[in-house]
C-alpha cells in the first residue's frame, strides 16, 4: 500500500510540474503595427509578394489585375476597389482568398492609398 501510495504521489508530482501556461505576448513579444510612414517599398511591396502575386503576377495574372509591380499596384486600385477587396467588404470579391490580412496590414494599405501611393 505505502509503494502504490509512494508511486501515485510521484506520478502526481511529475504531471504536475510538467504543466505550465505559455503567454504568447511573453514567449514572443507584443507585435506591434506601426504603419507612421507607408510606402511601397516600404511596407506595401512586402504585402503583395506575401499574399497577392503568387496569383497576381506575370504575362496573365488572375483576373487581369497585377501587383507585382508598383505602377501594377497604383494601378490596381485605380477604381478604389482594391482596399475594399483586401478588407473584404461587402460586394468586393475577398481577398486574399481563403484568409484575411491582418488589420494592420489592411490598414497600411488604405493608409498608403490616402497619402497619394508614395513608393519610396
Amino acid at each position: 500500500m505505502k509503494k502504490t501510495l509512494s508511486f501515485f504521489a510521484i506520478v502526481s508530482i511529475v504531471l504536475v510540474s510538467s504543466c505550465y501556461y505559455d503567454v504568447e505576448s511573453e514567449l514572443y513579444g507584443v507585435k506591434t503595427c506601426d504603419n507612421s510612414v507607408v510606402t511601397y517599398n516600404g511596407r506595401i511591396k512586402a504585402i503583395m509578394e506575401t499574399y497577392c502575386n503568387n496569383c497576381h503576377a506575370g504575362g496573365s495574372p488572375s483576373a487581369g489585375i497585377a501587383t507585382d509591380t508598383y505602377a501594377n499596384t497604383v494601378a490596381a486600385d485605380a477604381n478604389g476597389s482594391f482596399n475594399c477587396t483586401i478588407a473584404q467588404g461587402s460586394g468586393c470579391s475577398p481577398m486574399p482568398k481563403g484568409g484575411k490580412l491582418s488589420q494592420c496590414d489592411i490598414d497600411a494599405c488604405a493608409q498608403w492609398a490616402a497619402a497619394g501611393y508614395p513608393e519610396n
